[in-house]
């Protein structure tokens, strides 16, 4: 009767999750530290800098009419109709083999080739004003394939035949493109924080798990059912 009695109160019994995790914090806390300046660390010698060569080109295009005589648009209507046709032929195959026989043409000795993956294009809704960037591992190699790609993008027959509009033209709005370095130092701090925090509260919590002594008073009533009237705390003994 005693040993069912024992059996329901186990059953009753909460797992104390935040209580494991609160009594180990300063654990989980120089854990989580140790392992962001691992991930830090990893990143300063072993993940190279990344490098976006960016610049800023205007639309200038003309529609026709009902009529058949060209009138300019207005820029939200322009921005809205020709602006994503213009981001996915930048990124088309064509023009990208287009531009890597333009950057063995012009850059002799050099094989090279651009990559979709690197280019990003940027555009607002009511601008024709629209920025094209391109990331290398290399700074000149970024700012060479960037030039690159705008020149061939600017000429090539692929753009003026997917862009039905009269008169299409790009014109840049800097004279230099802009290059800017990229290092990845908050993401491998932040992943391996998060690696720290989760292998701590997992071994904090498989440590609880395997540890099957009694803890205290309240823990022995709940596993024997018997009240304790009186418990002698154990003491650390002192070196004279």
């Amino acid at each position: 009767m005693e040993q069912e009695q024992v059996v329901a109160v186990e059953t009753e019994k909460s797992f104390p999750f935040f209580k494991i995790l609160l009594k180990n914090a300063l654990l989980i806390i120089l854990t989580t530290i140790l392992c962001a300046l691992i991930g830090l660390g990893y990143c300063v010698m072993k993940v190279p800098p990344t490098y976006t060569a960016s610049c800023s080109l205007i639309l200038r295009t003309e529609i026709g009419s009902s009529s058949s005589q060209s009138q300019t648009a207005n820029q939200a209507t322009l921005a809205k109709r020709y602006l994503p046709t213009v981001e996915k032929l930048i990124k088309s195959p064509g023009l990208l083999l287009e531009a890597d026989e333009n950057y063995a043409k012009k850059y002799e000795g050099e094989e090279q080739s651009l990559s979709k993956g690197a280019i990003s294009v940027n555009y607002g809704e009511t601008s024709l004003i629209f920025s094209i960037t391109y990331t290398d591992l290399s700074r000149e190699l970024a700012e060479k394939k960037l030039n690159v790609l705008i020149d061939t993008f600017s000429t090539s027959k692929i753009v003026s035949s997917g862009i039905m509009a009269d008169n299409v033209k790009f014109i840049r709005t800097q004279k230099d493109v802009d290059v800017v370095s990229n290092t990845s130092y908050v993401k491998y701090t932040i992943i391996g924080a998060v690696a720290g925090v989760v292998i701590s509260v997992i071994a904090t919590l498989i440590v609880y798990a395997l540890d099957n002594t009694v803890r205290d008073k309240k823990e022995f009533e709940e596993l024997t059912g018997v009240s304790v009237v009186a418990y002698i705390n154990k003491e650390r003994t002192k070196k004279k």
